[in-house]
């Protein structure tokens, strides 16, 4: 709620308005300062109606700034992880402030936005428009072989699929979600670990041998429990993911399953699905080599810029945007 507060300093009366709000059981406030003197109730009420978006504003960057004190991390700054909390509270704020019916249009196109990017990143060649086409006509593009048109009609169950996974994350997980990306494309080692040795053109990152796969999920399972409750879900999902590429357990479909683990572990944080912007692909998987050989910085700082621009584009012009500017006070955690 706002209200007027007026402090007496000798014969001088100075004016606020004040925000009072709740963060984990606790009231905190945010005030503005409105000048010296008399004010109308006229004025007052006008003022209150004019900064009610900054207010929530100001509540929500002081929630965010005290959710970032929880959290210690050597792969990232304190204002790294200040921008990942103001972007998971404008995220949860973003579906309160727009209708239902302009959420679920925004969430739709930023969906298959991401299934083009995700498939793209492979190799698929279909255009966002063909996309679109599959997806939401049942229309085939012509020039596309049936692989990319099933890489990309899979995704409608794909998505389903992730999205309702309420337990938590197993090897049943990953074999299901490699069963259904692959599904009508790879009858052979559809949802199944390889038992073959691969590797990653262009890359000289020593993936991990067939024989040692399942012991090395394993592994990576027991450190992603051990770390959820302490590390932030970001960072933990980046880490995990530059691991699981590492260890590489399928054939086919390693990137794609992978980047679906990385949205459940986000999505399960309170953060929207990260859209591995296929424009940026270069980028994403040199930060992504480089975490595998222990620097992590790059592929964080490949996350947060994409997460920063992806809000911006949900927000458009709506004054929610201004929550995400943070200003710079450091180079190093």
């Amino acid at each position: 709620m706002v209200f007027h507060r007026t402090k007496k300093i000798g014969k001088n009366h100075y004016n606020y308005l004040v925000f009072a709000f709740k963060h984990k059981g606790k009231e905190y406030q945010v005030q503005k300062y409105l000048g010296q003197g008399k004010m109308k109730q006229s004025e007052i009420r006008g003022l209150m109606v004019e900064y009610k978006d900054w207010f929530k504003n100001e509540a929500l960057k002081k929630k965010s700034a005290m959710a970032a004190k929880n959290y210690t991390s050597t792969g990232l700054t304190n204002d790294e992880l200040l921008s990942l909390e103001l972007i998971r509270n404008a995220f949860y704020e973003y579906s309160k402030r727009f209708y239902p019916n302009e959420v679920e249009k925004l969430e739709r196109d930023f969906e298959l936005d991401y299934i083009y990017s995700t498939t793209a990143t492979e190799g698929n060649t279909s255009t966002l428009a063909e996309v679109t086409r599959i997806l939401e006509d049942g229309i085939s593009p012509k020039g596309r072989s049936l692989r990319e048109v099933y890489e990309i009609r899979n995704y409608t169950e794909v998505l389903e699929y992730r999205k309702g996974h309420r337990k938590d994350i197993s090897m049943k997980f990953m074999l299901r979600l490699h069963e259904l990306i692959m599904r009508d494309i790879d009858q052979y080692t559809l949802g199944a670990f390889r038992r073959i040795e691969v590797g990653i053109s262009g890359s000289d990152t020593e993936l991990v041998p067939a024989t040692f796969v399942m012991e090395e999920l394993l592994k990576l399972l027991s450190w992603f429990s051990k770390k959820k409750d302490k590390m932030h879900p970001v960072e933990l999902a980046a880490r995990f993911h530059a691991r699981f590429e590492e260890i590489h357990p399928f054939t086919d479909g390693n990137g794609r399953v992978g980047r679906e683990i990385f949205n459940w572990m986000v999505t399960r944080g309170g953060f929207p699905s990260l859209n591995f912007n296929v424009m940026r692909r270069n980028d994403y998987l040199d930060g992504l080599e480089r975490a595998q050989h222990g620097d992590h910085r790059l592929f964080l700082e490949y996350i947060i810029n994409n997460y920063l621009e992806q809000m911006r584009k949900r927000l458009g012009n709506n004054p929610l945007k201004d929550v995400l500017i943070v200003e710079k006070r450091e180079k190093t955690a």
